[in-house]
């Protein structure tokens, strides 16, 4: 949707396979099941894992390589971490400060996959993503007034989360126990 960014014109035009990279953690956390859920499924060259604060690494997913890094890493090491990948993906936030314009700086597109309770129109990083991934139409109707409030040359696009339904076993319920409830973080 809109004028697309140089760097995601360059990916979409590239003669060969992408590399993709996620940064995130890699923990017992919701971010770090969302991103092993990434890793897993698709085709991954490399996993930037965040040194989560509190939660420890878990065991590597089979496929691309993973490089552990945390929050003050510098940006020499981030840039050797990010050289000859083309398309880096990350849940939320970057986690690591200067991570987006680094990734801008080398040319790599740049795509975040949103989670609404930690999106605000203040955060310094929205100008430098190419593509945001919404997981449900609020979060794609947010960003797309933010778009145009804004003039940012973001994509954006609504792909539906899906449910690994094989995860789960089938249990079949006739009362309800417990509830969820989403209290975010100074988000939307």
């Amino acid at each position: 949707t809109g004028a697309t960014s140089n760097n995601l014109r360059k990916l979409k035009n590239l003669d060969y396979c992408p590399k993709y990279c996620i940064s995130g953690y890699n923990s017992a956390t919701g971010l770090g099941y969302q991103n092993r859920d990434l890793v897993s499924k698709l085709k991954i060259s490399r996993w930037l894992a965040i040194e989560h604060p509190t939660q420890p690494f878990l065991n590597d997913i089979e496929g691309g390589e993973t490089g552990k890094l945390n929050f003050e890493t510098n940006e020499i090491v981030l840039r050797k971490s990010l050289k000859d990948i083309d398309c880096l993906i990350f849940y939320e936030q970057p986690l690591i400060k200067c991570l987006p314009r680094v990734a801008q700086e080398m040319g790599i597109a740049l795509v975040c996959i949103v989670n609404w309770e930690w999106l605000s129109p203040n955060l310094d990083w929205l100008d430098k993503i190419d593509l945001f991934i919404c997981p449900n139409q609020l979060t794609y109707d947010i960003l797309m007034k933010w778009k145009y409030a804004g003039s940012y040359p973001w994509e954006i696009e609504l792909i539906l989360a899906p449910i690994d339904t094989e995860r789960f076993d089938y249990k079949k319920k006739s009362q309800c126990n417990s509830f969820l409830f989403i209290n975010g973080h100074g988000g939307v």
